[in-house]
């Protein structure tokens, strides 16, 4: 006799539940959207920076030392490696969020240089192997753009093998393609800057120093959403150079990876003036579905 009467009361709890449900939802007033969040200046960025190096200085943790307990350190995405060719077992290795390591005997171990900067994201970097691999530029900031891509602080440079570091400024360009060194004038120096990863920014394109890194010139600009990703040049004639723009839209919720804007361009005079070659008839894909081109 008592089972009759549990389902009428169950059924009647479950519409009043659901009318009230209802009723709440048609009286909450409509939020409005959020807007977009701009990015935390350059300025800010150093200045936490300054002040991270502060507290470091007074942490208790300094008395704390890490020792490895293996069998093996795991790492991550290595961006770059550059060899010095009259010694093969002489190499630095690069790291998208893990910072610049040296070996001097093959691997069998390695020493960090970049653990206290003020980032340890990197996207590329040139060794001088003239100077033995005294001279090091560090273009910080992973050139990729994935969610987990960390900004950068710019353009870095040691003459000393990484013991000590000059920072040379770019650093709202956030992450950096590729660093190209002038074969026979240190002072000479290319830089393809990607630009912000979630947004859009001016501080993107080619970028050239001929005082070795005190003043920078940007030579090819497109739009504050088509970075420069890639940049080589032509070994029998520094004066010939090619870069890669890339069209990109990053947001937390989609990815535009291409565009009309991405493509090839070519310099004949030093990376001071540039020509787009991927055109319409020219052979190579042109039109939005450009997306990011890597040059060799």
């Amino acid at each position: 006799m008592k089972n009759r009467y549990l389902i009428p009361i169950l059924v009647l709890l479950a519409t009043t539940s659901f009318s009230q449900k209802k009723k709440s939802t048609a009286q909450t007033p409509k939020q409005p959207i959020p807007q977009a969040i701009s990015s935390t200046t350059a300025v800010e960025r150093m200045a936490g920076y300054e002040q991270r190096k502060k507290l470091d200085a007074s942490s208790l943790v300094n008395n704390v030392k890490f020792r490895s307990i293996g069998p093996t350190n795991m790492s991550g995405r290595v961006v770059d490696l550059d060899v010095n060719n009259a010694n093969s077992t002489h190499f630095f290795v690069a790291y998208a969020s893990g910072g610049l390591w040296k070996t001097e005997n093959n691997g069998m171990s390695f020493t960090p240089l970049f653990d206290n900067e003020a980032s340890m994201t990197i996207g590329d970097i040139a060794v001088d192997w003239k100077t033995n691999g005294q001279t090091i530029w560090v273009g910080t900031g992973e050139n990729n753009a994935s969610r987990s891509t960390y900004s950068g602080t710019g353009i870095y440079k040691s003459n000393d093998g990484g013991k000590t570091w000059q920072h040379l400024g770019l650093e709202d360009t956030h992450h950096i393609g590729q660093v190209i060194l002038h074969p026979t004038d240190p002072n000479t120096v290319w830089v393809a800057a990607v630009g912000h990863l979630y947004s859009p920014n001016a501080e993107r394109g080619i970028y050239k120093t001929t005082d070795g890194g005190k003043a920078w010139k940007k030579t090819l600009y497109i739009d504050d959403k088509t970075g420069a990703i890639d940049l080589d040049i032509d070994p029998s004639n520094p004066s010939v150079l090619y870069a890669s723009m890339w069209h990109k839209e990053r947001r937390a919720w989609n990815f535009v990876e291409g565009g009309k804007t991405s493509g090839i361009y070519k310099s004949t005079d030093g990376g001071e003036s540039w020509k787009l070659l991927t055109v319409e008839n020219s052979g190579f894909p042109t039109g939005d579905g450009n997306g990011r081109i890597g040059l060799s």
